[in-house]
């Protein structure tokens, strides 16, 4: 029997295995048919692959989301740390600025949408108390990020979800098995046929030739896709902190600026 297939591998290495077997099965020496029914799997191989894509899009999606909704909370996080600076005097020692930072603001911007989230869900009632007008807006703006990052967060738990399940007993786990069946079932008929004809001469392990030995020695598009998406993530968290370090540099000048304006 031909072997078993990687469940793991990518749509575009199936489709070599499938396209080998049609190709093969081309070969005068056997009756036709078989052919066809490689072909049947490659017509269905076509709206399934691009479905199986959109599952995929659809996590990187929801990771650029998260990650544009985490960068709108740090920049609310460093508004807020500028306005209650001010509220207090400069003094970050005071019980009113601690209520809210008890680490500093790099330190709750450094999870994405991690721990961040958790303390700006925990600084939404007490700025629903609030009475200084320079905080109470800040009530608004975090309530809109907390939403948002949960529906975020929610977006790629299901579309990692919809992904796994289709791999494990859905659209794809399906396909796969027909694949399966069709290449054991065309390995028996000419394996049947060679034993059936002795006058052809055929070989032992004849019918093995009409499948690939191994798999292809590459990595597959996943993988390919994988170490793409690592590298671009590292290149855009390096321009993103490069970003955040210049418009942190501008907050400062700012806030010197209006603190020299405020002693005046």
């Amino acid at each position: 029997m031909p072997r078993k297939l990687d469940r793991s591998m990518s749509f575009p290495e199936l489709r070599r295995e499938i396209v080998w077997s049609q190709s093969a099965c081309e070969d005068e020496r056997i009756p036709r048919g078989h052919e066809a029914r490689f072909g049947q799997l490659l017509e269905e191989w076509v709206p399934l692959y691009f479905a199986t894509l959109a599952l995929e899009d659809a996590v990187i999606r929801a990771d650029q989301a998260i990650l544009a909704i985490d960068d709108r909370c740090d920049q609310h996080v460093d508004a807020f740390n500028l306005a209650l600076v001010v509220v207090v005097n400069q003094d970050r020692r005071a019980p009113h600025y601690t209520l809210y930072f008890k680490e500093k603001p790099s330190r709750i911007k450094r999870p994405v949408l991690g721990e961040e989230l958790t303390t700006l869900r925990g600084w939404l009632p007490l700025l629903a108390r609030e009475t200084d007008p320079r905080l109470q807006p800040f009530h608004a703006l975090f309530a809109q990020d907390v939403a948002d990052a949960d529906a975020a967060l929610l977006a790629r738990t299901a579309a990692e979800k919809a992904l796994r399940h289709s791999r494990a007993v859905g659209e794809i786990a399906r396909y796969f098995d027909r694949v399966e069946r069709v290449r054991d079932d065309v390995y028996a008929q000419i394996e049947q046929f060679r034993a059936q004809h002795p006058e052809l001469g055929l070989p032992r392990g004849f019918a093995g030739q009409f499948f690939m030995k191994t798999p292809p020695r590459q990595l597959n598009e996943e993988q390919r896709r994988a170490r793409a998406e690592a590298k671009a993530r590292e290149r855009a968290k390096k321009a993103e902190h490069k970003t955040k370090l210049r418009a942190a540099r501008q907050r400062l000048r700012e806030a010197r600026r209006e603190l020299a304006a405020f002693k005046r």
